[in-house]
């Protein structure tokens, strides 16, 4: 490790080099084209040194994208959000905040509860002000619903209150005692 070749002003002009094995650091002061499968095994790899830098995909992602850290990483900000998100799967998220419109073109199951702060908008003219299920049922305006309501399976109010069918097409039929 005494002979250098060249200088850091006299340079050679092109190396053509079948092979090169190095076990210090490599530094490239201009631009780095490699062709072919580039690994880089071990440490950390690092892109950038700013958010002035980009990082550009020419091609699609072919492995899993899986942070070192649960719950510990974002992606996007408040300030710059993903435009669009297209998931084919099962999406598993601890808590959902819908800051304008949420749109469900298929069934909206619900398993366990949920809070509606603002108006709930059934079939574009449904409007509820509060709906307390603890016993009793307290709206403040009336629910009107032109559709259909179809509950598959129990409607609880107060732990015993079961209905089986309810029709209301002007008159309603209830296979069960309300």
């Amino acid at each position: 490790s005494d002979v250098d070749l060249g200088t850091s002003s006299l340079y050679f002009k092109n190396a053509y080099i079948d092979s090169i094995t190095t076990t210090g650091n490599v530094a490239v002061g201009g631009n780095l084209t490699v062709t072919g499968t580039t690994t880089f095994n071990g440490g950390t790899f690092t892109l950038g040194d700013s958010a002035a830098d980009n990082v550009v995909f020419g091609a699609d992602v072919n492995s899993n994208i899986i942070p070192n850290t649960d719950n510990a990483y974002d992606l996007g900000s408040s300030s710059q959000e993903w435009r669009n998100l297209y998931i084919d799967g099962t999406a598993r998220i601890d808590t959902l905040v819908v800051n304008d419109n949420a749109a469900v073109a298929g069934t909206l199951t619900l398993t366990s509860h949920a809070d509606f702060n603002g108006d709930l908008d059934v079939d574009g003219t449904t409007n509820l002000d509060v709906v307390d299920i603890d016993g009793a049922v307290d709206m403040a305006t009336t629910l009107a619903v032109a559709g259909n309501v179809d509950f598959n399976g129990d409607l609880d109010v107060d732990g015993t209150t079961n209905l089986d069918v309810v029709d209301i097409d002007g008159a309603v039929d209830m296979a069960t005692t309300l």
